[in-house]
């Protein structure tokens, strides 16, 4: 639900202008893995978390992992990092 979450962010919102890229890297790290997802679109400065990014720190949480999401202006990028245990 957190990939699909955020994928689907960035096309409502990054991609407002036409199309654009998003890149999915599931890495492992030791004991736990990360999950990076990117996009090349743009974002609007004003940035505030809606209902859905909200949800995604509740489910990063239930997985006792973290997700950090950086908003720029040539991009998103997402952070997701869990237990493998």
């Amino acid at each position: 639900m957190i990939v699909f979450e955020l994928i689907t962010n960035a096309v409502r919102h990054a991609f407002r202008q036409g199309s654009g890229k998003i890149e999915l890297e599931l890495l492992p790290s030791g004991t736990s893995v990360e999950c990076r997802i990117t996009d090349n679109g743009t974002s609007n400065p004003t940035i505030s978390a809606g209902m859905g990014l909200r949800i995604v720190e509740a489910l990063a949480s239930n997985l006792d992992g973290t997700i950090d999401i950086q908003f720029g202006p040539r991009g998103t990028r997402a952070i997701l990092i869990f237990p493998l245990d």
